[in-house]
């Protein structure tokens, strides 16, 4: 049975203390997802979207 990998969100993942955790994580086996600042503000603003609508 393969192993299973680990999912980690890491704001932050291209530079300073995000970026460290993000390269000790990856030989780890972990799955890392890193948005960009503007990934986020847009995730964001679809959640706020979607409350006004309901």
């Amino acid at each position: 049975m393969p192993k299973e990998k680990r999912l980690a969100l890491i704001t932050g993942g291209s530079r300073g203390i995000g970026k460290v955790i993000a390269e000790r994580l990856q030989p780890l086996d972990f799955h890392l997802l890193t948005p960009t600042r503007a990934e986020l503000d847009f995730a964001f603003s679809c959640e706020e979207f979607a409350e006004s609508i309901l």
